[in-house]
């Protein structure tokens, strides 16, 4: 899979020895005193200063929450700190479920936001004084990711670190703590549209850099390091205890570390209890870079915007040898240097200014455009004309209007960002083919870097896991690959792509007298496809009708609104074929084939060889009503990988028969299972009531739609 994947993306590759993993270099560990007393000093005034800035970020992040998702984010550690089992749905594994947050108080945003979200209840009872035994089991509440940042916008997701003490969980009890967390998700989603991803974490395995196996949002295995650094980076303390990372002067190293560690345990003048060790983060091997880049191509399915900042990120890393340090310390750096800058030293800002200075200084203004263009369209500022003259913006605004001044940008730029969720299929094609161009030429650059540095092969070095290189290299497999029959995908990035509002379909012959079928994006008489206008909107060329359905189908260009013209046939060719038997197919392969998310592919399913789990047979699409015969087939399946295939056949009883031998494999003795799994589609002509028992009877259950 790694060889498909170097291949893919233009790696060459030789045979390299392996040898010792060379590190990166961080900053130089901070200038300190042996005295124990001065380092107790230091580490007390840092870990004030980091609350000073945890208290801005969450007052920031609470002014961006709409007053529903506000109640969340207020209510959420409440919950979790109690048993819950009156608010939540399955009482029994709330009641079962170990609860409590080491120093959890519930304040009167809390009390406000309970009486609002559960008016008929009673607030379950919480002891102040309990709330600081060592004993509890969660001992810090984070989020991690855009929250609290100027990325933060309204479809922003709330990803919880939930950390806690392993050996105070049995297997079992276990079980009910991730019960209840999804019970909360639910509750989340009902009460305010809220996504809630919480990610309950060993402390043990944290400090190890184990963060478990590539699934849904965790990037497991892949990032490790990598993972550990943004979170440091990004992390807002909703309730508990300090990672002890964040109170150590910057760039210390592992030994530094563990000594002033050790300083904290014995100290009188250190709180201790309010701390939690989560491992440090100094260095960064390259052989996590590998895993990590491929994480982050395949995140760009769907979060193009946040993935070319990190690729950026990443490829600045290893360019550069890590010669300006992780960015967690720098801006541990610059929030001890200058606490003024509290209120603006955003995570975001300064993931950006790293990457940006990195393209800049390189000559590459294509790609620092499009890194322009992906940060503003995160933070979804929506900036008007108005606000270039303003001074009583808010922060979010404030600091996006003066890095778009920077950027020597007016209005006139950011105007048609501020609605790209409305773009045309156009435009967002456009944007997904600079996306793939960048994601390519920054993987290509990461790898050469790191096959120069002769320490990585495809055996060794690697710090991804077998299983999540396996489900990760597949993903970018089916993304990427291009297979007999397959029905492509034209490499959107925007996981739910605007449908295109107007459909032309024209039959005609080609240059060597084959009858084809051609897509084109806009609504065109027979004359205006081949006019310049038809040139510049065509989509597809196929033999068959069906198969460009199923492409348009796959690529979800088509929706209710789309307006479908098809054209009479030029050139000598005949079309039996109606507009309303375009309307109706495409509703029967939308309704069968379910929508597919190339972000959202089962893994248990990649880890297994692919096979067909979905056919659709579509008969006699172009034929006139006058025959009584099964002319022509095209079957339409479906993988358990999510690929779509399509293959036409001018013989139908090779069709059928292909068919049939899979109804018969699968779903001889389960008719019931066969009607989700396979259909057949015969336009309203004639024929189709003569057709209908006769393939009734060929394929012995009732299939036909």
């Amino acid at each position: 899979m790694g060889r498909f994947i170097d291949k893919l993306l233009g790696r060459n590759r030789d045979g390299r020895k392996e040898t010792k993993t060379p590190q990166l270099v961080d900053l130089p560990p901070a200038d300190l005193s042996s005295s124990a007393l001065v380092d107790e000093a230091t580490l007390t005034n840092i870990h004030h200063t980091f609350e000073r800035y945890n208290a801005d970020k969450i007052k920031f992040l609470q002014d961006q929450l709409p007053p529903r998702k506000r109640q969340v984010f207020n209510l959420i550690p409440f919950l979790i700190h109690t048993d819950a089992c009156e608010l939540l749905g399955n009482k029994d594994a709330c009641q079962m479920s170990p609860h409590g947050i080491f120093g959890y108080e519930v304040g009167p945003e809390t009390e406000v936001s309970f009486k609002e979200a559960f008016p008929n209840k009673r607030r379950p009872p919480v002891r102040p004084r309990a709330s600081f035994d060592p004993s509890l089991p969660i001992k810090s509440v984070t989020l991690i990711g855009s929250l609290g940042s100027i990325a933060q916008n309204p479809k922003s997701d709330f990803d919880y670190w939930i950390c806690f003490d392993a050996e105070v969980f049995s297997r079992e009890s276990f079980v009910y703590f991730q019960e209840k967390l999804q019970e909360i998700e639910k509750w989340a989603a009902a009460l305010a549209g809220a996504e809630v991803h919480f990610f309950a974490l060993d402390l043990k395995r944290v400090r190890e850099n184990d963060f478990g196996e590539t699934g849904g949002e965790s990037s497991g295995s892949a990032q490790a390091k990598l993972l550990k650094e943004e979170f440091y980076r990004s992390l807002t303390l909703v309730a508990g205890q300090t990672p002890l990372w964040w109170i150590m002067p910057p760039g210390v190293d592992d030994q530094e570390y563990a000594r002033m560690a050790e300083i904290v345990t014995r100290s009188h003048r250190v709180d201790g209890s309010r701390l939690v060790d989560m491992g440090n983060v100094h260095t960064i091997s390259f052989g996590e870079f590998y895993g990590a880049a491929i994480w982050q191509i395949n995140k760009t399915m769907g979060s193009p915007f946040k993935s070319i900042l990190k690729m950026a990120l990443l490829e600045e890393y290893i360019i550069n040898h890590g010669e300006r340090g992780l960015l967690c310390t720098e801006l541990k750096q610059r929030l001890i240097s200058n606490e003024e800058e509290i209120g603006f030293l955003d995570p975001y800002v300064l993931m950006f200014e790293r990457a940006a200075e990195y393209l800049s200084e390189k000559g590459r203004m294509e790609d620092l455009d499009l890194l322009r263009r992906s940060l503003y369209m995160k933070t979804s500022a929506g900036l008007q004309l108005a606000d270039f003259r303003r001074r009583d913006l808010v922060r979010k605004k404030q600091v996006m209007v003066r890095l778009v001044r920077e950027w020597g940008w007016s209005y006139k730029h950011v105007e048609p960002l501020n609605n790209f969720h409305g773009w045309t299929f156009r435009q967002a094609l456009r944007f997904s083919q600079e996306t793939n161009a960048f994601i390519r030429r920054t993987y290509r650059n990461v790898s050469e870097a790191i096959a120069r540095q002769k320490e990585l092969t495809q055996e060794t070095g690697l710090t991804i896991s077998q299983r999540d290189l396996t489900v990760l290299g597949r993903k970018l497999y089916i993304f990427y690959s291009k297979r007999t029959n397959k029905v492509d995908s034209i490499l959107n990035v925007i996981e739910t792509p605007p449908a295109i509002r107007g459909l032309t379909l024209q039959p005609q012959r080609d240059s060597e007298g084959k009858k084809i079928w051609t897509a084109y994006r806009a609504l065109l008489s027979p004359d205006g496809v081949n006019s310049p206008e038809g040139a510049a909107a065509m989509l597809r060329s196929c033999e068959d009708l069906a198969e460009i359905m199923a492409w348009l189908v796959n690529n979800q260009l088509l929706d209710s609104n789309t307006s479908i013209n098809l054209n009479p046939g030029r050139g000598g060719v005949v079309n039996y074929c109606t507009a309303p038997d375009i309307q109706k197919l495409t509703r029967a392969m939308k309704e069968f084939f379910p929508q597919f998310k190339h972000s959202e592919v089962d893994e248990n399913e990649l880890l297994k060889p692919p096979h067909i789990i979905r056919m659709f047979l579509v008969i006699n699409l172009e034929e006139s009503d006058r025959t009584n015969a099964f002319v022509s087939t095209g079957l339409c399946y479906q993988n358990n990988w999510g690929e779509l295939f399509y293959k036409g056949y001018r013989d139908s009883h090779d069709g059928l028969k292909i068919a049939r031998d899979f109804v018969k494999k699968h779903f001889a003795f389960d008719p019931l299972a066969a009607l989700s799994h396979f259909r057949t589609f015969i336009p309203d002509r004639h024929f189709k009531k003569d057709m209908v028992p006769r393939l009734d009877k060929f394929f012995g259950l009732k299939t036909v739609i």
